[in-house]
């Protein structure tokens, strides 16, 4: 399978984990912007 495709499609799920994390050594997640043609 191409990893392009699970990128593009996994992306939001990675998104929601980014937001639950909480540690002083990470930055915030502050937004996230998908393109209608990623390549």
């Amino acid at each position: 399978m191409d990893m392009r495709f699970l990128s593009y499609h996994y992306s939001p799920l990675k998104v929601i984990d980014m937001e639950r994390l909480n540690h002083e050594n990470i930055a915030k997640f502050l937004d996230y912007c998908r393109e209608s043609d990623p390549f």
